[in-house]
C-alpha cells in the first residue's frame, strides 16, 4: 500500500512537472516578459531623461524582435561595469574605458558600435569655462578649480586629466560631478573655473550655455 501511494505521488509531480515545464521554459527564456534582458546605461547625464530615452530604445527593439527589455540606469559608472561580475546585466551601453573594465575583468565582449551625429564615430572631450572667464589656454588652468565627471569617464576625466599631467598643470581642486549636464552647471554658475565634458556641437537646444561658457581644449577622438 505504501509503495502503491509513492508510486501515486511520483506519478502526479511527473504529470505536473509535464504541464508546468512549458510554462516554465517560456517565462525563464532570456527575452520574455518574465525575464527580460537586462539593459544598463552609463549615468552620463540626467538619469530621467537616460531612462526615458531607454525605454524608448527598450520599445524599439521589441517591436523588431519580439524581446522584452528592461532598462536600468545606476548612480556611478563602475556600477556598469561590476554589473557583469554580479550577473545584473545582461548587456550595456557604455563608454570606452568602461568596457575596456569590464573586458578585462569579467570578459565582456563589444559587438555593436554606436554611430553619433553628423556622422561621427569617434566622440571627444573638452574643457570648459565661462565665456567671461579670461581662460583661453589650457596652461591657464593651472592652480584653478576643475569638475570631471566621473572617475571611469573616457571623456570627462581620463584623457582631461592625463593632458594636464602631461602639461605639468596642476589644479587648485578637483571635483566629481557625476554627469557631464552637473559639469556644465558648476561651471555656468561659478562654483568652479573649469569643466571637463564630451565635445558636443553647438545647436538650437545649446545656444544659451554656448554662450555664457566656451570650449578651451579638445582631447583626442575615442572610440
Amino acid at each position: 500500500m505504501r509503495i502503491a501511494r509513492v508510486y501515486l505521488l511520483v506519478i502526479v509531480a511527473v504529470l505536473g512537472w509535464l504541464t508546468l515545464r512549458p510554462f516554465l521554459v517560456e517565462n525563464m527564456e532570456p527575452g520574455s516578459e518574465k525575464n527580460p534582458i537586462r539593459l544598463m546605461l552609463t549615468p552620463s547625464t540626467d538619469a530621467q531623461a537616460i531612462i526615458k530615452d531607454g525605454d524608448v530604445l527598450a520599445q524599439y527593439l521589441y517591436e523588431k524582435t519580439g524581446l522584452h527589455v528592461k532598462v536600468a540606469v545606476p548612480n556611478y559608472y563602475i556600477t556598469v561595469v561590476e554589473a557583469f561580475g554580479t550577473d545584473r546585466a545582461d548587456m550595456a551601453i557604455m563608454n570606452t574605458f568602461s568596457y575596456l573594465l569590464a573586458h578585462s575583468k569579467y570578459g565582456a565582449r563589444a559587438v555593436l558600435r554606436v554611430a553619433r551625429r553628423y556622422g561621427e564615430l569617434t566622440y571627444r572631450g573638452e574643457f570648459i569655462v565661462r565665456a567671461n572667464s579670461g581662460i583661453d589656454s589650457l596652461y591657464q588652468l593651472q592652480g584653478k578649480t576643475i569638475a570631471y565627471v566621473d572617475p571611469s569617464s573616457t571623456s570627462g576625466y581620463i584623457y582631461p586629466k592625463e593632458m594636464l599631467r602631461l602639461r605639468g598643470i596642476v589644479p587648485k581642486q578637483e571635483v566629481f560631478a557625476n554627469g557631464h549636464n552637473q559639469v556644465v552647471t558648476k561651471v555656468y554658475q561659478g562654483d568652479v573655473d573649469a569643466g571637463a565634458v564630451f565635445y558636443s556641437r553647438p545647436d538650437s537646444a545649446t545656444r544659451t550655455s554656448r554662450c555664457t561658457s566656451k570650449g578651451c581644449h579638445r582631447t583626442p577622438g575615442c572610440v
